[in-house]
């Protein structure tokens, strides 16, 4: 999938999306996904994690679709799109995740899956440490 041509369509027009990327829930030969998650219940005293979708899709509109550092097209490669957001339940952090849970585990979800086993295995290790401190 190819970014929207900054020469037909100017970067401030058309709908925001990851990069310009083409917006698709069909992921067959996708190998990178972006997908957000407008959701800040969780938050305490900095509500507004909900609009981090929509800025982070605004400020990436200046994304080239080449680098010449590494002489790539990494969209091109990975065959990139946006997802667009996960329909969350506001006011409800369990019910949020299990909704996350199941798109993203139905749509590849080895990133997720791999980080939470990440962040489990940090505080695994801080515990020990604060443990041995004692």
């Amino acid at each position: 999938m190819r970014q929207r041509d900054a020469l037909k369509s100017p970067r401030f027009t058309q709908f925001s999306t990851f990069g310009r990327l083409p917006i698709s829930q069909d992921l067959r030969d996708v190998k990178a996904v972006f997908v957000g998650v407008p959701f800040d219940t969780a938050t305490t005293y900095r509500p507004g994690a909900r609009f981090g979708p929509s800025a982070i899709r605004q400020g990436s509109r200046l994304l080239r679709p080449y680098n010449s550092f590494v002489d790539a097209n990494p969209f091109d490669d990975l065959n990139a799109c946006d997802y667009g957001d996960i329909d969350i339940v506001p006011g409800y952090i369990f019910d949020t995740m299990k909704v996350v849970r199941r798109e993203i585990g139905e749509s590849r979800g080895v990133r997720y899956h791999s980080s939470r086993a990440r962040i489990f295995r940090e505080k695994s290790k801080l515990r020990s440490a604060d443990k041995l401190k004692s």
